[in-house]
């Protein structure tokens, strides 16, 4: 009874809070201050463009960060702002140029399409390319693009036909110089396919290097042509404007117009808009004949080209331009800016009439209290049901010369009269820069898109919503594009007892990269809290390790800021730090902090840096050595470092390893060592007391019989035995010569360092360089993965501790089992806790994050699975997955690459942003014949013994229901209330219990046969929710993911 009160109660308060929101009514000019949600950095996010249909609002922009840019696109729910889907995308990682320009819906709302400009075969080779998506779920359909002989392409804007049969862009392409030689691009694809039907390209001086760019396009209403306008350079004119008319089915010229009266700068803002019976041009008109830049409007006639009329309203000297403009259907509604160093700046909403020209009302707004403030309307949208004009932009209060004080603004006029119905102001926590671009309208409401700065992380894109009627704003929200992990995750930690996991890194912040971590909710996959460890340095930083406590109240990290070892300690709780500590190596130069440990009794913290121990300032690093330091972990204090730097070259410190006893502390790395040429890479091993940090020796270790200038070895993992007496070490080598790496393992004396056991352990016949290995938890075997050098794929090699022997040497195909992956590496590996599977995580050649399972005993693959975000083309970095760790079971792995936190269980089920605890395949069930959908719930250990319902909706899962502690994926319905009010019943047994010691239940659909035929067509879709139950309070604790099932006759 409890229960179903409980969740009764969050309904009936969810649709409450729903009424209340819908009838709110507020008047007048009023500032927001809304805060930012919670989500995490991505160098340098903005919304460029936006569209809605259907309630959903689709937001393009672009991303940027010291690894790569990339397209953003996400489609938010109108009514409550809830995340649909995401879409990241690139035609290359790395620094390769991406930028969105426009997007455009099909009339019927199941495809989106972004145009812009994306570089695919060099950083800044771009080429026109337009993206076509499905709204349903983000899903691509197809890319094309239209590539000139030069470089630097583009598509400026796109529009598609009323009847959704064509698709017109126009943009530029370059076929001369690079950054000149513009040729004025419009061309028509078919929508279905993105095949090019045709493209036109135009230069209005082919004698010339001069510009020519197309910056909007539109179609006649009946579809039968399309108008394109732009900045052209005929010759002895100048820059002016160029207006076209094509036929969309054969591109055919009908007329052309080139508006002389004026010279338009490049930069100048150009919009079209069409009518049926006029084309109507808007932007900016810079006269010679005086210092005035005045606002000008062309109206050309449709059909013919002909100019009917100019308008540049109240002419002042200083920069004047009309920037947008919308139709509705007649007459046109456009929005202007005027600036003047003396008068201030001023915003205007105009009404022209089609047919002439003149001014029906003109609506000015200016900031009297401001005289320097500068007013910028970008965006214009006539709401046809309410007869309402929207106009939004940007405010800022200093004017041109400062960035602070910037923030959105939308106003709403009577179509009418032109009276302002309200204004409305939005401000982010930071009120330094928040922008808008864009603008879109969806029944009862209205989304503004933008850029929007959180003070620490960066720009975000800022999403607004609006009621038309009023101006209230129902929901706000910055997205950052990275999700639940720090910018570039160089390691990960997991909490024993929650299973959340820390996401340790960098954070990219402009200018420099500073060290960041991240505490994630295991559950949600929302972020718990978040330290950026900036202490204003020019130089930036990274945390390359991490432990935490074993009472889980304390997580340390290792890393480095600008040229100092970097340690710190956090309550692991809150993310407040306990203590900072930076430490110089002898130059005082490029020193990293790379491993880290604790002692068993957790008063001791260990960590090992490569530091720089060059004595002249050129090229620091040039003589590298490793530092090996213990501090109290309670208050960061010293207690010993040494330096170990044998030789004139370089020494990297790269692994610790402690004595099961705890009494002995070994650091591992690579020296280099000059045997004629090339360098040579060595094992090199530095043992200490741990308690006082006394020298016990130090050796070097290579793959060959005797050093040889050829190999090149590096240790991977180390473990020292039950007993204390030797110390293995698996790492990777590239053999006598090119093409012939191998694993290999060295066995050592710890006493004094005596080389007890060396061994190779090649996959036969193939180049084979690993990238990671671990030992199983009795230390009997180690495995190595990483990459073969052929076509075979990746490989994993065993290796027996005691007798050196390679029990089995395996190579991973490319295909595969289902799904197929195509590897290029193996980057990380665990070993789960009975030491039966290795679990390794990497990345394909479509730079899809993947993990498979590996039967240690004989090499077999169990499973391979792989992580696609929809759209994504490098779901982890060029380097393959960056970190891996594993919850206390071991059931659970962890990856992190250049994109979300990823899981992936031992069965290789493929976990996202959150774990899909209610598990079960998506069915078809037949009301006729009857039929069985089974589901499993499976929470985890942490949630055993809190109860389960299973609730259902005939209405699908979006916008859902929100809980407090996430939402429920499933609209609210008749069926909702019926499972709700009747759980357990004969066509959901096992809704209503308690989960087990795994935190598992199964649970079933059931559909009987002869079931009401009336239901065909539907799509049933159910999830689960838990309650935990205490002996004061009944509360919420877990909240699913949901299957659904399709009911046929």
């Amino acid at each position: 009874m409890k229960l179903r009160i409980a969740l009764a109660l969050a309904v009936s308060l969810h649709l409450v809070a729903s009424a209340r929101a819908q009838s709110s009514e507020q008047g007048g000019v009023q500032l927001e201050t809304l805060a930012a949600t919670s989500s995490d950095y991505a160098a340098n996010d903005s919304a460029y463009a936006v569209a809605a249909h259907g309630g959903v609002a689709y937001i393009a922009g672009e991303g940027s960060s010291p690894y790569g840019s990339r397209w953003l696109i996400r489609a938010r729910s109108i009514a409550n702002g809830a995340k649909l889907w995401s879409v990241d995308f690139a035609l290359q990682s790395g620094m390769f140029d991406a930028e969105v320009k426009d997007v455009a819906l099909a009339p019927d709302g199941t495809t989106l399409y972004v145009a812009g400009r994306l570089a695919a075969s060099s950083p800044f080779d771009t080429d026109a390319t337009v993206l076509a998506l499905d709204t349903l779920d983000g899903s691509i359909r197809w890319v094309a693009q239209i590539d000139g002989a030069g470089a630097g392409d583009e598509a400026a804007a796109l529009a598609i036909s009323p009847d959704g049969q064509s698709l017109a862009l126009t943009g530029h392409v370059v076929d001369g110089t690079p950054g000149l030689g513009h040729r004025l691009l419009v061309a028509v694809l078919e929508p279905a396919t993105g095949d090019v039907r045709w493209d036109w390209r135009f230069d209005a001086d082919p004698a010339t290097d001069d510009v020519d760019k197309g910056v909007d396009v539109a179609f006649a209403p009946d579809g039968a042509a399309v108008f394109a306008c732009g900045i052209v350079s005929p010759p002895q004119s100048g820059t002016v404007y160029g207006t076209y008319a094509l036929a969309s089915a054969t591109g055919q010229l009908a007329w052309s117009h080139h508006y002389t009266g004026a010279f338009a700068t490049e930069s100048a803002p150009l919009e079209l808009s069409t009518n049926g019976s006029q084309v109507v041009v808007v932007g900016r008109h810079e006269y010679t004949s005086s210092s005035a830049v005045l606002d000008g409007t062309l109206a050309l006639d449709a059909s013919s080209g002909q100019q009917l009329w100019t308008t540049s309203g109240p002419g002042q000297v200083g920069i004047n331009s009309s920037r947008a403009i919308d139709t509705d259907g007649a007459d046109f509604f456009v929005a202007e800016a005027k600036a003047n160093t003396f008068e201030g700046s001023k915003w205007m909403a105009v009404k022209l009439d089609g047919a002439t020209g003149a001014r029906l009302w003109e609506s000015p707004f200016t900031l009297s209290a401001w005289p320097l403030a500068s007013l910028d309307p970008v965006a214009v949208a006539h709401d046809p049901a309410t007869n309402t004009v929207l106009v939004a932009g940007t405010r800022d209060l200093n004017g041109l010369s400062a960035s602070d004080d910037i923030n959105p603004m939308t106003l709403a006029y009577d179509g009418a009269t032109g009276a302002v119905q309200w204004l409305r102001v939005w401000d982010s926590p930071s009120s330094t820069s928040d922008r808008t671009f864009d603008l879109a309208l969806d029944g009862a409401r209205l989304v503004t898109v933008g850029s929007s700065f959180v003070p620490a992380e960066g720009l975000g894109m800022g999403v607004r919503c609006r009621e038309i009627a009023n101006g209230n704003p129902p929901w706000s929200t910055i997205i950052q594009a990275q999700g639940a992990a720090a910018d570039r995750p160089d390691a990960l930690v997991i909490d024993p007892q929650t299973g959340d996991p820390f996401s340790l890194g960098m954070l990219f912040g402009g200018a420099k990269a500073v060290a960041k971590i991240v505490r994630i909710e295991r559950a949600s996959g929302a972020t718990l809290w978040s330290y950026v460890d900036d202490p204003g340095t020019v130089s930036g930083g990274t945390f390359l390790a991490g432990r935490l406590s074993a009472d889980g109240h304390t997580l340390y990290a290792l890393g480095y800021d600008g040229e100092d070892v970097l340690a710190v300690a956090l309550d692991a709780h809150t993310g407040a730090l306990l203590w900072r500590r930076t430490i110089d190596g002898p130059a005082g130069r490029k020193d990293r902090g790379r491993d880290l440990l604790l002692s068993a009794d957790g008063q001791t913290l260990f960590g090992l840096a490569t530091v720089d121990s060059s004595t002249i300032v050129v090229n620091p690093g040039e003589e590298e050595a490793m530092l090996t330091l213990a501090l109290d972990a309670a208050s960061g204090a010293d207690l010993w470092s040494a330096v170990h730097d044998p030789t004139t070259e370089d020494e990297k410190g790269l692994r610790l390893v402690l004595s099961p006893d705890g009494s002995k502390l070994f650091s591992l790395g690579t020296r280099d060592t000059l045997v004629g040429a090339p360098l040579q890479d060595d094992i090199e091993v530095a043992a200490y007391d741990a308690a006082s940090g006394a020298f016990l020796w130090a050796g070097g270790y290579s793959a060959g019989a005797v050093p040889i200038s050829s190999w090149n070895d590096k240790p991977l993992a180390g473990r020292v035995s039950d007993d204390g007496a030797r110390l293995a070490i698996v790492g990777a080598s590239d053999g006598s010569c090119c093409d012939d790496g191998r694993a290999a393992l060295w066995v050592v004396d710890t006493t004094n360092g005596a080389l007890i056991l060396r061994t190779l352990a090649p996959l036969p016949g193939e180049d084979f360089e690993p990238r990671a290995a671990a030992f199983t938890p009795d230390g009997s075997r180690a495995v190595a993965v990483g990459n073969v050098g052929s076509s075979l794929g990746t490989g994993a090699v065993a290796i027996d501790i005691a007798s050196g022997l390679a029990p089995w040497a395996s190579t991973y195909p490319l295909g595969g089992p289902t799904p197929p992956a195509v590897f290029t590496s193996l980057d990380a590996v665990v070993i789960a806790a009975d030491g039966a599977t290795a679990l390794a995580a990497g990345r394909d050649l479509d730079h899809r994050l993947l993990t498979m399972g590996i039967d240690v005993a004989s090499g077999t693959e169990l499973w391979r699975a792989v992580f696609d975000p929809p759209g994504a083309t490098d779901a982890v970095t060029t380097k393959g997955a960056r970190a891996v760790a594993y919850d206390d079971l071991r059931r659970l792995v962890w990856t992190a690459g250049d994109g979300p936190l990823v899981g992936t269980d031992v069965d290789g089920l493929v976990l996202g942003y959150r774990d899909p605890t209610l598990l079960g395949q998506e069915s078809t069930l037949s009301l006729s014949a009857g039929g069985s959908q089974a589901l499993t719930a499976r929470a985890g250990p942490n949630f055993a013994g809190d109860f389960h319902l299973l609730l259902g909706s005939l209405t699908g899962t979006t916008p859902g229901l929100p809980l407090g502690i996430g939402t429920l994926p499933l609209n609210v319905d008749s069926y909702t209330q019926l499972t709700l009010s009747e759980p357990g019943s004969s066509f959901l047994p096992g809704s209503l219990g308690v989960l087990d010691s795994t935190g598992s239940a199964s649970l079933a659909l059931v559909v009987p046969a002869g079931t009401n035929p009336a239901l065909a067509g539907l799509t049933v879709h159910h999830a689960f929710v838990a309650l935990h139950v205490s002996a004061t309070e009944l509360s919420l604790s877990l909240v699913s993911n949901a299957i659904g099932a399709t009911l046929v006759p």
